[in-house]
């Protein structure tokens, strides 16, 4: 735990949430500032590493079981489209998930729909730029 971090602050106790799953290793809230829908939760692993990528591959394991109990409560709860999950880790330093309900023409989708516009107008994606890149990440 650090006591620093909000997340952290949440398993102890210290500050208090509105849960809406808890496990031994991850606990899921509803996201009292949420940036995508109105039912946007987080889904956070209790132990504190900065990005879901550090964790360990059985704590992934837990993380996204978690991630997909509160993602089929969002499903019951607003009936969807979708529901999405977004990680990345930029507003605090401690592995979570976003999970949250989506539908056609809803912001993220006008998102999504710009980078797909923007992708396929873009010379990079060539056959020999995609090999280049993939064997890149292939390699590291």
């Amino acid at each position: 735990m650090v006591s620093d971090c909000p997340f952290c602050r949440i398993f102890t106790g210290e500050l208090q949430t509105r849960k809406i799953y808890e496990d031994e290793n991850t606990v899921g809230i509803l996201d009292t500032t949420p940036r995508f829908a109105v039912g946007q939760c987080v889904v956070i692993h209790k132990r504190h590493v900065a990005q879901f990528c550090d964790l360990e591959d059985d704590e992934i394991a837990q993380l996204f079981k978690a991630a997909k109990i509160v993602a089929n409560k969002v499903k019951k709860a607003y009936n969807p489209d979708f529901v999405c999950l977004f990680a990345r880790g930029q507003t605090l330093p401690h592995a979570h998930v976003l999970v949250f309900p989506s539908a056609p023409l809803s912001v993220l989708d006008g998102f999504l729909n710009s980078l797909i516009t923007f992708h396929l107008l873009t010379a990079e994606s060539t056959d020999s730029k995609l090999d280049e890149v993939a064997e890149k990440i292939r390699e590291a």
